[in-house]
């Protein structure tokens, strides 16, 4: 969760509480995901309940240390974890989120510390911003940071004060609705008549729009795992966008094949000994996820074959809705709402600022006309 219920605002605490933090022996570090030894990381996961309420955010299948190690182990960075200690005691800490990012055709690191949170008894005292002010004056491998929009009014001020800047090819929501009655619990009370009644509508038209496509002629089949044959389907379709995330088979592996980040259902379309295209799901409760798709260029059939695909497993799992998350610009979109996606208005609010490059050499991030690929997957978020 790109620092989602982080903590209050605190940026006006006095140079007195500053310095008092100081004497206490107030002090931040980067630590490596090695460095993090199984009580550093139980007391990582404490601070996160502590301060967060509910972590994961995502009820995980397995341990919560388990599903930290998970989170901090991503292959495009050695790095775990950004942290503060008032002399013995954890009092800020983050995780490190990491990919490979291709601009216009140039490989570059981004990097985001994620799940930001100040101790709960100690919150008031100005931890935050000393540890804001501290990390910028770190130096660690980081070409610039991309995530979505956070939920704490604080981490949404600093970040206007880096620069931060929204993808000019704006990140949007797009819902099928599988079950118009089974709405999740944000639609209850006064705001369920008209979600029940745009549901509803949502649902006839998804079903009207699928059912008019016609089958495909092969059908997807489940990922075993994710081998070198993904490689080469990244590489081509890479070519197709000017901005996308490195979908290689070590990031497929981790993101989506180790059980202790979630039990997602991918799905491969294949002509002969070569991947065509892939999909990714997953089902949380009554929703489901779009989280990952990607094909060869030019080939929309296969888009529209994985996204029926994708649907059917999700009805299957019961979920009352699936969500996916696309650019305005982008060419999959056809095919999504001819399965019955729609846009539901709703910007993911992803946005970026330069850490190491300059900001001319990422600018192509800012353009409305950059063909952008970014989907579920490239957060943390599912």
């Amino acid at each position: 969760m790109s620092s989602g219920g982080g903590p209050p605002a605190d940026s006006t605490a006095s140079e007195e509480v500053r310095h008092e933090l100081e004497r206490e022996g107030l002090a931040f570090r980067l630590l490596e995901s090695a460095e993090i030894t199984d009580d550093i990381a139980a007391e990582m996961v404490a601070l996160f309940r502590a301060g967060f309420g509910q972590w994961p955010f995502i009820e995980a299948e397995v341990s919560d240390l388990d599903y930290l190690r998970w989170k901090m182990c991503g292959p495009a960075t050695s790095l775990g974890s950004y942290q503060g200690r008032l002399g013995s005691r954890l009092v800020y800490s983050t995780i490190a989120f990491a990919s490979w990012v291709r601009i216009g055709g140039a490989r570059r690191l981004r990097l985001s510390f994620l799940d930001a949170c100040v101790d709960p008894a100690a919150r008031g005292r100005g931890i935050f911003s000393r540890a804001v002010a501290h990390q910028q004056e770190m130096r660690y491998r980081c070409d610039f940071s991309m995530h979505e929009r956070s939920s704490a009014s604080e981490v949404r001020r600093r970040l206007r004060r880096r620069d931060q800047r929204p993808l000019g090819n704006r990140v949007k929501v797009l819902s099928r609705v599988l079950v118009p009655s089974g709405l999740p619990a944000p639609y209850r009370g006064p705001r369920r008549l008209p979600a029940l009644t745009a549901s509803f509508a949502g649902w006839a038209l998804g079903s009207i729009l699928a059912g008019t496509r016609r089958k495909p002629a092969a059908p997807a089949r489940l990922v075993s795992r994710f081998d070198a044959r993904f490689d080469p389907l990244f590489e081509c379709a890479a070519g197709s966008f000017d901005v996308i995330a490195e979908r290689t088979s070590q990031f497929l592996s981790w993101r989506y094949g180790d059980r202790r980040g979630g039990r997602y259902v991918a799905r491969e379309l294949n002509e002969g000994d070569r991947i065509v295209g892939y999909a990714v799901v997953r089902t949380v409760g009554p929703r489901a996820y779009l989280a990952d798709l990607l094909v060869l260029p030019g080939r929309r059939d296969a888009v529209e074959t994985l996204v029926a695909d994708a649907v059917a497993i999700a009805t299957a799992s019961g979920a009352a809705m699936i969500d996916c998350w696309l650019p305005r610009r982008h060419p999959y979109r056809a095919a999504l709402q001819r399965q019955g996606f729609f846009d539901r208005g709703r910007d993911a609010g992803v946005s970026y600022h330069p850490i190491e490059l300059p900001a001319e050499e990422i600018a192509l991030l800012g353009d409305r006309r950059a063909r952008i690929h970014y989907t579920l997957g490239d957060t943390d978020l599912v």
